[in-house]
């Protein structure tokens, strides 16, 4: 009886992907979803029946495509089921098992986890979709995502994914903190923790304001236009009855008043201290590990390629990805993604004649495989290898960007000569 009643809530949870799938499309909106911006007047109550809702709508091929209704009938399907099997999963220990031990959780904590990665899962569905369609990702999904894992990692301390301490004789079930698999230090809980937790809202809140920037006419010149760009002073002209005043632009005014409600909240849990400032710097190690991580590949990549080689949503994808699970489970994330993703780019290469593909989908597909096989991954290698490198793993993650850079660099360079500089 729970696992039918989890598939119904797994399937409400389809729905809503399905919703953010289609009512989030910005470049190409489409009237396919009952949810969808466009107005369509053909639609009955039954079309929003989960699963069986896209079954009715079967009558709609002659206006949206023979199939339109088969993929989201699929996610909503698998949402479903993917609910209790997540359930099982982690009473089975996926989370907390090994080949050297077998831990299972407390009824509280899996139901805890179950929640909390669940959700996760749902974001990175919608965000899935919507990049293979658009190859964007909006900041609804990952900002909203991001502030909900910084929410429940401050007040729902034992959502965080688990390490179990084998010093003692007896497995004990702990928190994954910024510091693991070595011992927790007590700065963060100070002045310096709340500083980097500032610098690091700010930076993230700079990184989805609107801007322009250009090196082209000097950097002083190049500032200028970042700092009217975002700000959008009154247009100078004599002609006021006809040039109206430039007013800023409503999601910088979002971003900055969130950025003050940030810094409140982060002085606030500051002043109180507590365990629960492990979860929360944790979480802001995450998200400032995980988009930088990115957005340091996206600027060599870009360089070394002298074009976009990646579009910012994966940015605040793999952020959003970092606050919910911490940097370590982030960096083994991106480590994993990019063999699918090149698969398919060679893949497309040779039949198609391009290489362009949604990153995104790679990165979640990627969080995916950490989060059913942490158990194994981090109690058997990962743990007490690479991670165990401590400051060593960022000089390691350096020269890979450089490295990363001069391949990229030497790949651009063959594309041109035997592909041609236009393809």
């Amino acid at each position: 009886m729970i696992d039918m009643l989890l598939f119904f809530v797994g399937c409400l949870a389809g729905v809503l992907a399905n919703w953010a799938i289609y009512r989030l499309a910005i470049l190409n909106p489409r009237p396919v979803s009952p949810w969808s911006r466009l107005y369509d007047p053909q639609r009955r109550w039954t079309d929003f029946v989960p699963v069986l809702g896209w079954w009715f709508q079967r009558r709609l091929a002659d206006k949206f495509g023979r199939r339109f209704w088969v993929r989201p009938l699929l996610i909503e399907l698998a949402c479903g089921f993917g609910l209790p099997s997540l359930r099982s999963g982690i009473d089975s220990g996926i989370l907390t098992a090994c080949d050297r031990f077998a831990l299972s959780p407390s009824s509280t904590q899996s139901w805890v986890w179950l929640a909390f990665f669940y959700l996760l899962l749902i974001l990175l569905v919608a965000a899935t979709f919507i990049d293979f369609d658009e190859k964007t990702i909006p900041d609804e999904i990952t900002l909203t995502g991001t502030l909900i894992a910084l929410l429940v990692a401050y007040f729902v301390p034992a959502s965080r994914l688990p390490t179990v301490d084998l010093a003692n004789a007896v497995p004990q079930i702990e928190s994954l903190n910024f510091a693991s698999p070595n011992g927790l230090p007590d700065w963060h809980r100070g002045l310096w923790g709340l500083v980097a937790c500032i610098v690091v809202a700010v930076v993230w809140m700079f990184a989805i304001a609107p801007k322009r920037f250009s090196w082209r006419y000097g950097m002083l010149r190049g500032c200028k236009l970042l700092w009217a760009s975002m700000i959008r002073p009154p247009r100078k002209s004599q002609a006021t009855s006809i040039a109206e005043p430039r007013k800023m632009f409503g999601m910088t005014k979002f971003v900055t008043g969130l950025l003050v409600v940030l810094v409140a909240f982060f002085s606030l849990a500051w002043s109180a201290g507590g365990t629960a400032l492990d979860n929360l710097f944790g979480a802001m190690m995450g998200l400032a590990f995980g988009g930088g991580l990115v957005w340091a590949v996206r600027i060599v990549a870009g360089g070394a390629l002298g074009k976009e080689a990646m579009g910012f949503g994966d940015v605040t994808l793999m952020g959003m990805i970092g606050a919910w699970l911490g940097w370590q489970p982030a960096l083994l994330v991106f480590a994993i993604a990019p063999f699918a993703a090149l698969f398919i780019a060679v893949a497309q290469l040779l039949i198609m004649r391009h290489t362009e593909i949604a990153f995104g989908p790679y990165l979640s597909l990627g969080a995916l495989f950490v989060l059913v096989f942490w158990g194994s991954i981090w109690h058997d290698w990962a743990k007490d290898g690479i991670f165990s490198l401590g400051p060593i793993l960022l000089a390691i993650t350096l020269v890979c960007l450089v490295l990363m850079g001069a391949m990229l660099g030497g790949w651009r360079l063959i594309k041109d000569r035997w592909f041609g500089a236009d393809e």
